[in-house]
């Protein structure tokens, strides 16, 4: 629990640093303007897709980005067809320039 709850701190920083609000505001609206919290719960989402989506700089290890691509490279291996899906754009940019990397060749689809 303290990790998801760090990452979720996290999320609401970085909507902080963009919107120049602090951790004591968003808590303190509970619903007034609940956009602020949608655009926290999405910086959230986001950050658990692809941290450097969020944060350019994260050098980190990108885990679930990992293991997917890991599936999807063993499937293609096994001579099937794959459609990922996203709602986030820059992950499917990210899989694939990294797809290309490893000589395949995806269609993308937007």
């Amino acid at each position: 629990m303290i990790g998801i709850y760090r990452v979720y701190k996290d999320g609401i920083l970085q909507v902080e640093k963009q919107n120049k609000l602090t951790l004591k505001d968003v808590k303190e609206q509970k619903g007034s303007d609940s956009t602020t919290v949608l655009e926290a719960i999405l910086r959230l989402r986001q950050h658990c897709s692809l941290p450097r989506i969020v944060k350019p700089e994260y050098s980190g290890l990108e885990s679930k980005f990992q293991r997917v691509l890991q599936d999807l490279l063993e499937t293609v291996d096994s001579d099937q067809k794959v459609v990922l899906y996203s709602s986030f754009i820059p992950v499917l940019e990210c899989f694939r320039s990294t797809l290309i990397e490893k000589g395949l060749d995806p269609l993308f689809l937007d």
